[in-house]
């Protein structure tokens, strides 16, 4: 169930100024802004429920894991040897007490799978992400992701 917050701004718009002459002190006028109400302006934001599955931003993959690529990818640095790397985040609501393995097929510009990457996590409990960066000796801009497996 996705939660919405409602906002609604009442936004004034100033159009004048008035009594603004010469005010000395002990004077009975004062400085005024005159004030049109418009029509107010309903924001909505998305409230993310914390406890949802599969995590906001992440598909479940299989049944009690989720992926998704690293949301930053300025924090994806990649090894000196390699060419390239994805940053990825692994969620789990299900023990994986032997790690989760995930594979990357290596997409060239053209669209044609030009090798594969892997990687294993560390034990996994309930509740746990992990974020890799998955390094590759092929140079390649793009990866799609074939597998992901928990490892009893």
């Amino acid at each position: 169930m996705k939660n919405i917050l409602k906002v609604t701004a009442v936004i004034f718009v100033v159009t004048g100024l008035a009594g603004c002459s010469g005010l000395t002190q002990g004077s009975e006028s004062t400085p005024y802004a005159v004030a049109t109400m418009v029509d107010p302006i309903v924001v909505e934001k998305k409230v993310h429920d914390p406890n949802a599955w599969p995590p906001y931003g992440f598909t479940e993959e299989i049944p009690g894991v989720s992926f998704r690529w690293a949301p930053i990818p300025a924090r994806v640095i990649c090894a000196d040897f390699a060419p390239s790397c994805f940053g990825v985040e692994i969620s789990t609501n299900t023990s994986c007490p032997s790690g989760i393995f995930i594979e990357l097929a290596l997409v060239d510009s053209q669209g044609i799978i030009r090798g594969k990457v892997n990687e294993i996590t560390a034990a996994m409990i309930p509740g746990e992400r992990a974020e890799l960066i998955i390094n590759s000796a092929e140079e390649s801009p793009k990866a799609r992701l074939t597998q992901l497996n928990c490892l009893q």
